[in-house]
């Protein structure tokens, strides 16, 4: 007969469930510990408004590889709140304005955001109740499956299988098209095209007329219509399969602007203003050129000017830094959109060439192991634009609450710098902030209040757990976990499958959600967190391993006890950041706990939550009167 410990026996009955013994060095990926809040003045205080002027200063005395005196810059920061922070750089050199002398570029300065406008349409798309994502294209425009009459070489689109969410997703499989200029049409950058081996064509022959796109950039150089839109999709090839893979697609947003306005039944220009700007207050932003008195015009070539037509939807808008900030807020705080939507918004619909990179819709995305001590990956959800003289991108990191706007008119180098440099020297500082808030606020030792916690002069740990935040890895380290008198932390190991060597693994409390808590003081408010305990094995130091080391994915509440899951914990704790939290229970085993140094915990709260306690401990069917407290 077969004997086992127990230890073993549990660790192999849930391996036999499916979980996971070995996960490399994976992360949990998501918030490390609960996200700050800063307002400006917080923020301001923190050293952050400082640390990113000194960095700014420091790229203006020392550019790399452009000058000063011929692009202009904003870069502008908000929380889900507020503006946090604003800096901008008015160029030397300006270019051409009509009717007015050159104004600085402020946070009101109206500026092309290029694709940046794509995610407006998607914004729109979203709001609009009657519009699916799985719906084919073709639906609203069947023209696109009749004949063009091309040649018949030309491999067509497969159209019923291209729906409104592969468009929206670049995952059509269309290839860029329009919003691209044609070279045979460019004196500036090809003024002789024999000089690089292309042929010269007489594109002004109406017998080749259909090689080169009807408008746009081209010999014809007017704005696309919706007709051309459709004629230009239907005589080019796919480049993928529909869904096969994510290529960059303007035309299919071009497309998505069209479907737009053929389902709702208005302009693009209305459905955008009504939907999305006026309900923000965006009064600044619109597909109309402002006055030049009002915009950044660089000095040389720019699209200042530039009238996409029916392009719009690719790449269309003026806006502000201040609009652009109070945009990225509304997705922040899910403030037009029911927050599920927002958070499937959020997500990534494939993978791009790099592993670490995505696109979602139409979001450019990555995950950067760079930010952090411990290569903790840090989400980044970003978009950026490109037009002659213009360079914009916004990028959204939930994780740390905030949206950062980069836009430069001059040229590409400022943008690449500016962004690079502010993420990298911003991200780190607020992580290390962030753990230094956390220290304050949950590490220390907890002890169930109906026990005495000194007992002959040593701390009585039979109900108790102590909770540490270190300088790398995500969320509260539990050190300790006894549970009467008993080390329930080995028990919670074995059953997630860690080895017995507790130098290998670690458990850990991460953040799921907050809620307002029933206890209010006379000067603060108490929430409620949720949070789950996880288990996590230390990261290899060695850089040889498995190939399944990077096979890591989310699995949470996996062990219960009496119905509760044993992972569940609530941490009650007063809002201000830097107060020390109040109460710990863990769901699990039924256990409120609080640390012997929270003398100044509201008298209220000690009583109720200790009088549940009592009663639980003393008729089980009591549980549930604790149990409400925390529903």
């Amino acid at each position: 007969m077969l004997h086992t410990n127990r230890r073993s026996t549990l660790a192999l009955a849930y391996l036999a469930i499916g979980v996971t013994a070995e996960i490399g060095s994976c992360y949990t990926t998501g918030p490390s510990l609960q996200k700050p809040e800063y307002t400006q003045t917080t923020f301001r205080a923190a050293g952050f408004s400082r640390l990113l002027d000194d960095l700014i200063d420091g790229i203006i005395s020392s550019p790399e590889g452009w000058t000063i005196d011929n692009s202009s810059f904003s870069v502008q920061l908000t929380s889900s709140k507020e503006t946090l922070y604003q800096r901008t750089h008015t160029a030397k050199n300006l270019g051409h304005y009509v009717g007015s002398e050159p104004t600085p570029f402020t946070g009101d300065t109206s500026f092309r955001i290029a694709s940046c406008s794509k995610t407006f349409t998607v914004y729109a798309l979203l709001l609009q109740e009657d519009i699916h994502l799985d719906t084919p294209i073709s639906t609203y425009f069947p023209e696109l499956l009749e004949s063009n009459g091309t040649v018949d070489w030309v491999i067509h689109p497969d159209w019923k299988d291209i729906t409104i969410g592969s468009l929206a997703s670049q995952l059509s499989g269309l290839g860029r098209l329009t919003g691209d200029h044609d070279l045979a049409f460019d004196p500036i950058e090809l003024p002789d095209p024999t000089s690089v081996g292309l042929p010269v064509g007489e594109f002004d022959n109406p017998n080749v007329a259909h090689f080169f796109n009807p408008c746009g950039k081209s010999a014809l150089d007017r704005k696309c219509n919706a007709s051309d839109i459709i004629y230009i999709a239907k005589r080019h090839p796919p480049i993928f399969a529909p869904n096969e893979r994510s290529t960059y697609s303007n035309i299919g947003f071009s497309l998505l602007g069209l479907v737009l306005e053929r389902a709702v039944g208005k302009s693009y220009d209305e459905i955008i203003q009504r939907s999305v700007l006026d309900p923000l207050n965006m009064h600044d932003t619109g597909l109309v050129k402002p006055k030049d008195a009002q915009g950044i015009i660089p000095v040389g070539s720019s699209d200042w000017s530039l009238d996409l037509g029916a392009d719009n939807p690719t790449g269309g808008i003026y806006s502000t830094p201040s609009d652009l900030s109070k945009y990225m807020r509304s997705i922040l705080t899910s403030a037009l959109l029911p927050i599920s939507v927002t958070h499937a918004w959020m997500k990534p619909h494939s993978w791009t060439a790099a592993g670490l990179s995505a696109y979602g819709m139409p979001w450019e995305m990555f995950r950067s192991t760079k930010l952090t001590k411990d290569k903790r990956p840090i989400d980044i959800i970003t978009k950026s634009g490109t037009l002659t003289g213009y360079y914009s991108m916004l990028a959204l990191i939930p994780e740390f609450d905030i949206g950062l706007s980069v836009l430069v008119a001059g040229s590409r180098a400022p943008h690449t710098e500016l962004k690079e440099k502010v993420i990298a020297t911003l991200i780190p500082a607020m992580e290390d902030k962030m753990r230094f808030r956390a220290k304050m606020r949950y590490e220390g030792f907890y002890a169930a209040p109906g026990e005495h916690w000194f007992r002959n002069g040593e701390l009585n740990a039979s109900w108790s757990m102590t909770l540490n935040v270190e300088e790398t890895g995500p969320g509260l380290v539990v050190k300790q976990w006894m549970s009467n008198a008993t080390d329930l932390l080995s028990f919670y190991g074995a059953l997630k499958g860690m080895p017995e060597d507790r130098t290998k693994w670690d458990a850990r409390l991460l953040p799921v959600a907050t809620t307002e808590s029933d206890w209010s003081g006379k000067d603060e408010q108490w929430v409620k967190e949720s949070w789950r305990m996880v288990a996590l094995p230390k990261p290899k130091l060695s850089s040889k391993g498995s190939v399944f080391d990077d096979y890591c994915f989310t699995d949470v509440d996996t062990a219960y006890y009496g119905g509760q899951a044993l992972e569940e914990f609530y941490i009650h704790a007063a809002q201000t950041p830097t107060r020390h939290m109040g109460l710990i229970f863990s769901r699990g085993t039924r256990v409120l706990m609080w640390s012997p140094d929270d003398n100044d915990l509201p008298p209220a709260q000690v009583a109720h939550a200790s009088e549940n306690l009592r009663r639980e401990r003393k008729v089980d069917t009591k549980v549930q009167k604790v149990l409400n407290t925390f529903d």
